[in-house]
Protein backbone atom coordinates (compact mmCIF):
# COMPACT_ATOMS: atom_id res chain seq x y z
CA UNK A 1 0.00 0.00 0.00
CA UNK A 2 1.09 3.54 -0.48
CA UNK A 3 1.54 5.76 2.53
CA UNK A 4 -1.73 7.63 2.27
CA UNK A 5 -2.95 8.64 5.74
CA UNK A 6 -6.27 6.81 5.32
CA UNK A 7 -4.37 3.53 4.88
CA UNK A 8 -3.00 3.88 8.40
CA UNK A 9 -6.13 4.67 10.41
CA UNK A 10 -6.99 2.64 13.50
CA UNK A 11 -9.86 0.97 11.70
CA UNK A 12 -7.71 -0.11 8.77
CA UNK A 13 -4.90 -1.37 11.00
CA UNK A 14 -7.40 -3.35 13.07
CA UNK A 15 -8.93 -4.87 9.94
CA UNK A 16 -5.49 -5.76 8.58
CA UNK A 17 -4.68 -7.57 11.83
CA UNK A 18 -7.94 -9.51 11.56
CA UNK A 19 -7.14 -10.71 8.04
CA UNK A 20 -3.38 -11.16 8.52
CA UNK A 21 -3.80 -14.90 7.96
CA UNK A 22 -5.15 -14.13 4.46
CA UNK A 23 -2.95 -11.30 3.22
CA UNK A 24 0.43 -9.76 3.94
CA UNK A 25 0.57 -6.01 3.50
CA UNK A 26 3.69 -4.04 2.69
CA UNK A 27 3.83 -0.27 2.71
CA UNK A 28 5.66 1.31 -0.20
CA UNK A 29 8.42 3.81 0.44
CA UNK A 30 7.29 7.43 0.25
CA UNK A 31 7.40 9.03 -3.18
CA UNK A 32 7.83 5.77 -5.09
CA UNK A 33 5.35 5.89 -7.99
CA UNK A 34 7.34 3.28 -9.94
CA UNK A 35 6.45 0.76 -7.25
CA UNK A 36 2.76 1.66 -7.28
CA UNK A 37 0.94 0.02 -10.19
CA UNK A 38 -2.14 2.15 -9.57
CA UNK A 39 -0.12 5.29 -10.34
CA UNK A 40 0.40 4.13 -13.92
CA UNK A 41 -3.27 3.31 -14.37
CA UNK A 42 -4.39 6.66 -12.94
CA UNK A 43 -1.94 8.51 -15.18
CA UNK A 44 -3.41 6.84 -18.27
CA UNK A 45 -6.95 7.36 -16.99
CA UNK A 46 -6.39 11.08 -16.46
CA UNK A 47 -4.76 11.38 -19.88
CA UNK A 48 -7.77 9.95 -21.72
CA UNK A 49 -10.70 10.70 -19.41
CA UNK A 50 -10.16 14.01 -17.69
CA UNK A 51 -7.01 15.89 -18.73
CA UNK A 52 -7.60 19.41 -19.98
CA UNK A 53 -11.38 19.01 -20.05
CA UNK A 54 -14.15 20.93 -18.38
CA UNK A 55 -16.95 18.96 -16.74
CA UNK A 56 -19.98 21.07 -15.90
CA UNK A 57 -21.37 18.35 -13.69
CA UNK A 58 -19.72 15.78 -11.48
CA UNK A 59 -21.81 13.12 -13.19
CA UNK A 60 -20.13 14.01 -16.50
CA UNK A 61 -16.72 13.43 -14.94
CA UNK A 62 -17.90 10.14 -13.43
CA UNK A 63 -19.26 9.01 -16.80
CA UNK A 64 -15.94 9.78 -18.48
CA UNK A 65 -14.02 7.84 -15.82
CA UNK A 66 -16.40 4.87 -16.00
CA UNK A 67 -16.02 4.73 -19.79
CA UNK A 68 -12.23 4.59 -19.41
CA UNK A 69 -12.43 1.88 -16.73
CA UNK A 70 -14.86 -0.10 -18.87
CA UNK A 71 -12.27 -0.03 -21.66
CA UNK A 72 -9.68 -1.45 -19.27
CA UNK A 73 -12.16 -4.09 -18.17
CA UNK A 74 -12.95 -5.01 -21.78
CA UNK A 75 -9.26 -5.21 -22.68
CA UNK A 76 -7.25 -6.27 -19.62
CA UNK A 77 -4.19 -6.91 -21.79
CA UNK A 78 -3.89 -3.14 -22.26
CA UNK A 79 -3.05 -2.85 -18.57
CA UNK A 80 0.08 -4.96 -19.05
CA UNK A 81 1.71 -2.19 -21.04
CA UNK A 82 0.84 0.35 -18.33
CA UNK A 83 2.38 -1.58 -15.49
CA UNK A 84 5.64 -2.92 -16.97
CA UNK A 85 7.19 -3.75 -13.60
CA UNK A 86 4.26 -5.98 -12.67
CA UNK A 87 3.40 -7.79 -15.92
Amino acid sequence: MDNAPWHKTKEIRKWLCEISHLIEVHFLPKFSPKLNAAAYIWKETRKWASHNRFFGLVTDLKDSLFRRFNRFQGNPASLRTLVPYYA
